[in-house]
């Protein structure tokens, strides 16, 4: 098996490496983790992540989350075929363009101008 444990004092460095191509590597002040299939974290409590700043990358991005809490999500590239559902209120610094329909079961409010091709009675 080509499974092995390198560790150099030297320079800094401890490596895990599997047959399969996994590995953990500790790199002076640096992390690298890699899987050619999955990584998984679970805890039952909290997973915590800080840092100046935060990538991901992917094809395809699902968060599910009961509550977002005092937070701000910033959205880069278009979102397709998603549905943004919110049991509060929905706020945009700017405007808010849609290809189909929008709709609202309460009252819709405006402090601006709001502009319509044409309206229809129900």
């Amino acid at each position: 098996a080509n499974n092995h444990i390198l560790m150099n004092s030297e320079q800094r460095l401890l490596r895990l490496h599997n047959t399969d191509g996994s590995f953990f590597e500790l790199n002076k002040k640096n992390i690298a983790i890699y899987a050619p299939d999955s990584i998984s974290a679970v805890a039952k409590k909290t997973i915590a992540m800080q840092a100046k700043t935060v990538n991901i990358k992917a094809d395809n991005c699902n968060i599910s989350a009961e509550t977002l809490v005092d937070g701000n999500c910033t959205v880069t590239k278009k979102l397709s075929a998603a549905t943004i559902a919110s049991k509060g209120g929905l706020s945009a610094g700017g405007s808010i363009s849609a290809g189909g329909s929008i709709s609202a079961k309460g009252p819709v409010e405006s402090e601006g101008v709001m502009y319509a091709s044409k309206f229809i009675e129900r």
